[in-house]
């Protein structure tokens, strides 16, 4: 019986007989590089899928933010740290200013990084 194996040893992926390998080790071939390509296949859905997931992850749903000069913006924010904000407006990300968003605002989004 011949196993195969991820390359750190970790994870079985087939195991193959001497039997099916001396009748037709061509087969054999053919059918372990399609479990590989299968496998490969299934390992970049699920990292797209992730990508997906952290693009659409968001710090705070949808709400009004208020900057400085009391005008509001509608938005979910994206990240956010002292210097800026990134909402999302409209599936579009706009950077904006910290210290542009009133002092509620900014405890607010304080609240969030905590």
């Amino acid at each position: 019986m011949v196993f195969v194996t991820s390359a750190d040893g970790e994870e079985a992926i087939d195991a193959i007989s001497y039997e099916e390998l001396k009748s037709d080790s061509r087969k054999a071939a053919r059918e372990l590089k399609k479990l590989l390509a299968e496998r490969e296949d299934a390992a970049e859905e699920a990292q797209q899928e992730e990508k997906r997931k952290l693009d659409t992850a968001v710090l705070a749903e949808e709400q009004a933010w208020t900057n400085k000069e009391g005008k509001t913006i509608t938005a979910a924010i994206k990240s956010a740290d002292q210097t800026s904000v990134i909402f999302l407006i409209n599936k579009k990300k706009i950077t904006y200013p910290f210290s542009e968003l009133s002092a509620d605002s900014q405890n607010e989004i304080k609240k969030l990084l905590k």
